[in-house]
């Protein structure tokens, strides 16, 4: 969460474990801050439901990867939109929708460098990169280096739509993973730290480059090193 939430925002439950803390006590604070532990401790835990849902899913059936390669786009958008209730349910009233205001990233500028939708373009893009999921992965790739590039398209180009309010780089690095078992490689963005300043600044940069780059190659090169890390260790 990047934003305070008031009691409209959150689901009952989390609203009245707030109301029992330090700061809402102290009547300093009457929303929940940004990255509050009860909020980031639920994120977490939707996070988990996230990957145990298409994990479980992929090993359910030996036809699972058949399925993924033969959704339609409409199938492709359904379960994003179930990715953010599951990342949601527990905080937000309202989650597993687009969004439905206006975002920003980066820099100040940088919405015309990114080419970031309006969020009355939202349903026409994100059906336009449902179509290019849906062609990329029904190709066959013979090295590890072109399956990190169709990536680190398919992944920039929903960081660039950012088609929810919130959540869009944990649900990007989901479908990332999800990819990742497709293409049977081993998950590895799960373990992305969010708090690192340092990891923060290299994936903004290699998603910063992506905009003078249609390969990608920056992001594909900092996916495939969190990915042959957990190579390494199956060795």
């Amino acid at each position: 969460m990047d934003v305070r939430l008031s009691e409209d925002d959150v689901v009952p439950p989390l609203w009245f474990a707030y109301r029992k803390t330090s700061e809402y006590r102290s009547g300093l604070v009457k929303a929940i801050p940004a990255h509050h532990p009860l909020v980031e401790r639920q994120e977490r835990n939707g996070l988990m439901a996230i990957y145990s849902s298409f994990i479980e899913k992929l090993n359910s059936t030996k036809n699972a990867k058949f399925e993924l390669k033969n959704r339609t786009i409409g199938e492709w958008l359904e379960e994003w939109k179930n990715m953010h209730k599951l990342l949601f349910r527990h905080i937000l009233k309202d989650c597993g929708g687009w969004r439905k205001t206006e975002v920003r990233f980066g820099t100040p500028g940088d919405e015309d460098l990114y080419h970031i939708p309006s969020s009355r373009k939202i349903p026409q893009e994100i059906n336009t990169l449902g179509n290019m999921i849906c062609e990329l992965i029904s190709k066959e790739y013979l090295s590890n280096q072109d399956k990190y590039t169709v990536l680190a398209k398919i992944h920039y180009q929903f960081i660039r739509i950012h088609p929810f309010a919130d959540g869009n780089g944990r649900i990007a690095r989901a479908i990332t993973d999800q990819l990742s078992i497709f293409f049977s490689l081993p998950t590895a963005m799960a373990g992305y730290p969010r708090h690192d300043e340092g990891t923060r600044k290299h994936y903004h940069e290699a998603i910063r480059f992506c905009v003078e780059d249609p390969n990608c190659s920056r992001l594909a090169l900092w996916i495939s090193g969190y990915i042959e890390e957990q190579l390494g260790r199956l060795a």
